[in-house]
């Protein structure tokens, strides 16, 4: 469709994402998805909510550990882990909350986005070790 005559169409400015909303898509969220596939391999439950196309970016992850049928008890609450673009746009905040109706969480750390490959890794499995009372 052509704009009325006189009528100029309108530029939709698309927004700029940092550098940490594109790290948390193109590097972080193959990361998360990769780990949450061996978790599954060992039969594990694992959830993403995949955010990285709003503002700020997100990565919310948890993991369901497996039960055999001769587990006892109710479910437990599964603890979430969160990596979120900081609002500076710049780093990458990592949160996990071990109780998720906690109004703060557990942990909390800003990560530069220099901030190694390693350090996340850590932070990660650190969280699915948690999870699973390894």
């Amino acid at each position: 469709a052509s704009a009325p005559a006189g009528c100029r169409p309108s530029k939709v400015a698309t927004p700029t994402r940092g550098p940490a909303a594109r790290r948390l898509a193109e590097e972080l969220l193959p990361a998360v998805r990769e780990l949450a596939a061996r978790l599954q391999l060992a039969r594990h439950g694992t959830d993403i909510d995949d955010r990285t196309d709003r503002s700020p970016a997100s990565i919310r992850f948890r993991v369901r550990p497996w039960r055999s049928p001769m587990d006892e008890g109710s479910e437990r609450v599964l603890p979430v882990l969160e990596l979120v673009e900081a609002p500076d746009g710049a780093d990458i905040l990592a949160r996990s909350w071990y109780d998720p109706s906690a109004p703060e969480p557990d942990l909390s750390l800003r990560l530069p986005f220099e901030s190694t490959d390693r350090r996340v890794a850590r932070i990660l499995i650190d969280f699915v070790e948690h999870t699973l009372d390894v």
